[in-house]
């Protein structure tokens, strides 16, 4: 299934964030950027596992870039929302799993 416009910006966003704060080279950034390009949702899903394995710090810096970045470019608040999106299965609330998107 193809994700849609608007997560592809927010995810390209993100990955912008991601390459200030881990690099280029690094695999979430790649991950990120094929997620964009391609606009799946294994793509993204794929991203996202990447991005999990990040220190709760380094995800902090993203996000918070993220989020500078989208208010300067007036990208709305859809767009907030879905980089938020990003980082909701990240919240440490106990024991409680990621959340996975299956393909029936």
């Amino acid at each position: 299934m193809e994700i849609d416009k608007l997560t592809v910006r927010a995810v390209e966003i993100l990955a912008d964030a991601t390459a200030r704060a881990v690099g280029t080279g690094s695999l979430v950034y790649l991950k990120l950027t094929r997620a964009a390009s391609v606009r799946s949702e294994p793509a993204l899903n794929a991203a996202r596992t990447e991005f999990d394995k990040l220190p709760v710090a380094r995800r902090q810096v993203i996000h918070t870039d993220a989020i500078e970045t989208a208010t300067k470019l007036a990208s709305g608040q859809d767009t907030l929302a879905a980089i938020d999106a990003m980082f909701k299965p990240l919240a440490s609330i106990g024991n409680i799993p990621r959340l996975v998107v299956r393909n029936s």
